[in-house]
């Protein structure tokens, strides 16, 4: 066993030893694997019924610089959890050009059903910086513009109690590619890249549209 394998089987015998996350459903080929629990803002658990039908919400992982959106899409999806299978969870970077959104305004945000995006439909998530669109029902994968790549999924479990956990990231890994992109951004958003680098520990959950002031539609 070479390191690499060691230390990822020393991680799953601890959050197994822990006893709150079942890993036995996730795939293996996943690019960041990690428990974080996710906190509602005033530090008490963010459970799987706080999560309202078509309402987006935003929390930080596994980076805390890292933005994630978590959605129930209100049809059963790939990988979705909750009774329905329909809760999603994406990191929230464009895998074009890793644009993400910030406290003052997103480009790239969570269509609901009911509007109508550049691919005629709603549910999905699109950017419009250069028109990717991506499927949260089939796993991210891109309807069209120019991203080669689905958005990261972001892998999702309860406890016993029915809180939420983030416990992995399936896809590229484009994390350090988004950390060159927007160093500059990062820096005057975190104070430095160091500390924009850091791995969360926990993460809260708002709804995206009380974190950033203005979510940019096309």
């Amino acid at each position: 066993m070479n390191r690499r394998d060691f230390l990822k089987t020393c991680g799953l015998v601890g959050l197994l030893i822990e006893g709150k996350i079942a890993f036995s459903r996730f795939p293996s080929e996943i690019s960041f694997r990690g428990s974080v629990p996710l906190k509602k803002e005033d530090g008490r658990p963010f459970n799987i019924k706080d999560v309202e039908k078509y309402e987006p919400y935003i929390f930080f992982y596994p980076y805390v610089s890292t933005p994630c959106i978590l959605v129930d899409v209100g049809n059963r999806a790939e990988g979705g959890i909750g009774k329905g299978n329909s809760i999603v969870s994406f990191s929230l970077i464009c895998s074009h050009q890793w644009t993400f959104p910030t406290p003052s305004e997103t480009f790239i945000t969570y269509y609901g059903p009911d509007e109508t995006s550049l691919v005629d439909r709603g549910n999905v998530i699109q950017c419009c910086v250069h028109m990717s669109v991506f499927d949260p029902l089939k796993g991210g994968e891109v309807i069209d513009g120019p991203a080669d790549n689905p958005l990261a999924r972001i892998l999702l479990d309860t406890d016993r109690e029915g809180n939420l956990y983030a416990v992995g990231v399936k896809g590229k890994d484009q994390f350090q590619e988004f950390f060159q992109a927007n160093h500059s951004t990062l820096k005057r958003l975190y104070g430095s890249l160091k500390r924009a680098k850091e791995i969360v520990k926990e993460s809260r959950v708002i709804k995206l549209k009380d974190y950033t002031k203005e979510e940019i539609k096309c």
